[in-house]
């Protein structure tokens, strides 16, 4: 009885994706449909994307745990590891953003806990979600190396959902485009130097694409028992490759100067991943006892 039930589940999600594709985003990519942030609930503003990030990391975190199933890997370990992961995550992911944008923050210091109104960079969650994976595997007395391959399976596919939390918010889309599949922002959420533009690239739904492209990968990969280090080296190489190329487009890009922030960190960790395959593959005896 558990197939016919875990299939209708799947059919039933799949309809619902594509119904909201075809009611609800079609029409507001070509500006048909007002884009609504959230709901109230009661005297309660709900936010989309605050529901969007806590459903990315549900699920996420269930991609872990059968994963770590797969592995024979103690589940109470896991899940430790991931609290932490996530709490870590959400710190990085603020201070990251908020780091490169202090010229707004410094005279704005009541907005930094807004975490409500978007302004999380993924690569500040990597960062100090690393750092936690690393403390807590050590604690916990697992390799380090077979709990970043876990989660680098799942963080694709984390991100890729968390994304639609920016369509909803109306936020990182890119430069003005004509292309078919443009997406409409509302004249409330365009910076001043496009105010008369309609449509733009939607770089979140570039970026949500490549995501769910790595996770297949990195899932069908994970299936053929890899050496550890080598999905999650990858994972940092993909990501940063589609980020790097991404970026450009984008007309929120956090700055240094006249350098987009986010590319220098993505070769940053181009780099890092590199290393990791390069130790998984040739060093994997002297890796395997520093890791």
């Amino acid at each position: 009885m558990k197939q016919p039930k875990a299939a209708f589940f799947w059919y039933l999600l799949a309809c619902l994706l594509v119904s909201f594709i075809v009611f609800y985003v079609t029409p507001a990519f070509r500006g048909e449909v007002v884009i609504r942030a959230g709901f109230f609930l009661g005297p309660i503003f709900i936010r989309f994307y605050g529901l969007i990030i806590g459903v990315s990391i549900l699920i996420s975190w269930i991609v872990v745990l059968r994963l770590a199933d797969k592995r024979d890997l103690p589940v109470k370990k896991i899940e430790n590891i991931l609290f932490w992961t996530v709490v870590l995550g959400f710190l990085g992911a603020r201070l990251y953003f908020v780091v490169f944008s202090w010229d707004f923050f410094k005279n704005n210091q009541e907005s930094i806990l807004k975490i409500w109104e978007g302004g999380m960079a993924i690569f500040g969650a990597l960062m100090f979600g690393l750092f936690a994976a690393l403390f807590q595997a050590k604690r916990s007395g697992l390799r380090f190396l077979t709990i970043l391959d876990l989660l680098a399976v799942a963080f694709p596919l984390g991100q890729a959902i968390g994304r639609w939390g920016n369509f909803f918010n109306q936020e990182a889309y890119g430069i003005p485009t004509n292309l078919p599949w443009k997406m409409f922002i509302a004249p409330s959420a365009r910076p001043g130097i496009f105010a008369q533009e309609n449509f733009f690239h939607p770089t979140f739904l570039y970026e949500s694409v490549w995501n769910l492209l790595i996770f297949g990968a990195l899932l069908f990969v994970f299936n053929k028992n890899p050496k550890p280090g080598l999905l999650i080296g990858n994972y940092l190489i993909l990501y940063s490759i589609g980020r790097f190329f991404i970026q450009p487009l984008r007309i929120d890009s956090l700055m240094l100067g006249s350098v987009r922030v986010d590319q220098i960190t993505a070769l940053l960790f181009m780099g890092l991943g590199i290393l990791l395959i390069l130790y998984a593959k040739f060093n994997e005896k002297n890796f395997r006892e520093v890791f």
